[in-house]
């Protein structure tokens, strides 16, 4: 048996970029009615500012960055609908996170790294297996409750409230990373942290990292309070 100097595992919503799939696919398959998801999003061409805009949004659903203020209430109720309705979908258009390649370049070290996967369902493990061109990523099939977290020294969550959902008795003395993104931080001090409830509880026993899901990725160094400065800065750049 192999043996390695870290073993890490992260999970798929680290390393998928599912919500720019959601937003893919309520551009072309359900924004047939004007009024409830933002015009200027849904006719943008522009990849980048889009994935930038699910990575600046607050709120942990990807529905609240486009939709109309009239309907942002309907947020989650809307989400659940969309997927139920277009779950596989959705996975099978999820473009991969830089994180994914990173993952990559780590199993090339010799037994030095292990990565292991957590997927929720046979669906997601599907889509990490026909991305795995190194097929050397282990995949675990299972509820993160149930996870025996006795063996990894890293957990990487895309999502960092995530975290409270293993059993937090085996949270302990691990490296905890997560996206760098809006909805996993909030102000400090001099600059954003760590949602602080959640860091406050494990950064006693732990170590915790942010990483950028895309290498080109700059989180803006002061917030952006509303979608109406973000349509602003990107207009005065097409000027």
């Amino acid at each position: 048996m192999v043996q390695y100097g870290i073993n890490l595992l992260i999970d798929f919503e680290c390393l998928m970029d599912v919500d720019y799939a959601i937003y893919t696919l309520i551009k072309y398959k359900y924004n047939k009615k004007p009024g409830i998801f933002d015009e200027y999003y849904m006719q943008s061409d522009d990849i980048n500012f889009i994935k930038t805009l699910m990575l600046v949004r607050y709120d942990l659903n990807p529905l609240t960055a486009l939709l109309t203020p009239e309907y942002k209430e309907e947020a989650d109720s809307l989400y659940k609908q969309i997927m139920e309705a277009d779950y596989k979908t959705i996975l099978k258009v999820a473009e991969a996170y830089d994180t994914f390649a990173l993952m990559e370049s780590y199993m090339k070290t010799e037994n030095v790294i292990s990565v292991n996967v957590l997927c929720k369902d046979e669906f997601q493990a599907e889509v990490i297996k026909k991305l795995d061109s190194s097929n050397k990523f282990k995949i675990i099939i299972s509820d993160r409750s149930k996870v025996n977290l006795s063996d990894f020294d890293a957990i990487w969550v895309g999502k960092f409230s995530h975290i409270m959902g293993f059993d937090l008795r085996q949270v302990q003395g691990k490296h905890i990373y997560t996206l760098r993104a809006k909805y996993n931080l909030e102000r400090g001090k001099v600059t954003e942290i760590p949602k602080l409830d959640i860091a406050v509880y494990l950064a006693k026993v732990n170590k915790i990292f942010l990483v950028s899901p895309y290498q080109w990725f700059v989180l803006p160094v002061e917030p952006l309070t509303d979608d109406t400065k973000i349509k602003e800065e990107v207009k005065n750049d097409e000027d």
